[in-house]
């Protein structure tokens, strides 16, 4: 049967529009794949090829936003790892693909709170455009806190931005926001309570640790954060469970083995003190007070030869270290 020159040029145009939809149809499937893999090649720092697949996603589905906020973040993540040039040159390629967020939604804190990390990022590289750059970030971060006045991560990064810039007041008011809207914010409570410390306001720090303490027992920072309450306070043996705690989850925490040792001090256990002090040189050889510290309670204590071995130690690291 022949057909019409009519009936072929329908029939062309019947394989054409099943192209095009059979197309149209993947490649939802196929942006999800890159997306998928792209994300996957950041979360394991291979920051090239996942933004290349990133990229890829999005122009496979222009619309998708996620795409576009994970190819953001991984490009801010990548700058950080690179050269100032380079990371300033990734930081403004990063700009317009939020503003084409911030196009369709403009009173989207997240959206907003991303725009602001990269101008926060580009304050730390550009020295020359820092205040120009950081009046924008601040601008943005105050517009997502006032979008979500509700959601406590927003006001926590508002009042970490201000206390950075030193405006200590109103971080405060912030910090105390975000508590009320969620007490488990425990990162809000241990920033609030730096502040109480430099109000010399150490009971309220205090409440504010244990706080803490209540819901992320194993914070890190915070048990050392105790201790060292404790101890400015007088109180060697309440400070102690916290800082042998310390040491038990942290072994390699230069302050709280420090602080432990000074425990040991307050409380005349010399030869905990010694053992503590001991173990801090050798994690930390470059711990030059510690080692005096150690050199004093050896001579101290009548171990001339542990002494000496330890000022040759000493010697040896002063002859070595940069001058």
């Amino acid at each position: 049967m022949k057909l019409s020159k009519s009936s072929i040029a329908i029939l062309i145009v019947a394989i054409v529009f099943g192209i095009i939809a059979s197309a149209a149809a993947i490649l939802p499937f196929l942006a999800e794949r890159f997306y998928r893999d792209g994300f996957n090649l950041i979360q394991g720092r291979q920051y090239p090829a996942g933004i290349s697949k990133l990229k890829v996603a999005t122009k496979l589905a222009p619309f998708e936003t996620q795409y576009k906020v994970e190819l953001g973040r991984g490009m801010e993540d990548y700058a950080k790892t690179l050269p100032s040039v380079q990371a300033k040159v990734m930081l403004e390629e990063i700009k317009p693909l939020y503003e084409t967020l911030l196009d369709l939604d403009d009173r989207n804190p997240w959206y907003l709170n991303r725009m602001a990390a990269v101008y926060n990022d580009l304050a730390t590289l550009d020295v020359e455009h820092q205040s120009e750059n950081q009046k924008v970030a601040e601008g943005y971060i105050r517009k997502a806190a006032a979008m979500d006045p509700n959601n406590p991560l927003f006001q926590l990064n508002l009042a970490y931005f201000l206390q950075n810039r030193g405006d200590l007041k109103e971080a405060k008011t912030y910090y105390e926001r975000a508590i009320q809207i969620d007490g488990r914010i425990s990162e809000a409570r241990f920033n609030l309570a730096a502040l109480y410390l430099g109000e010399n306001k150490p009971d309220q720090a205090l409440e504010q640790y244990l706080e803490i303490l209540k819901n992320t027992p194993e914070m890190p920072g915070l048990l050392p954060a105790i201790g060292r309450l404790y101890l400015t306070q007088k109180q060697p043996q309440i400070a102690l469970p916290y800082l042998e705690r310390n040491t038990q989850l942290f072994p390699f925490d230069r302050m709280g083995l420090i602080l432990l040792a000074e425990t040991y001090n307050q409380l005349r256990q010399t030869p905990k003190t010694i053992e503590t002090l001991d173990l801090a040189v050798k994690r930390f050889p470059d711990d030059t007070q510690s080692r005096r510290n150690l050199i004093q309670l050896y001579r101290l204590n009548g171990q001339n030869a542990a002494a000496d071995q330890q000022e040759a130690l000493l010697g040896a690291f002063l002859n070595t270290a940069p001058k």
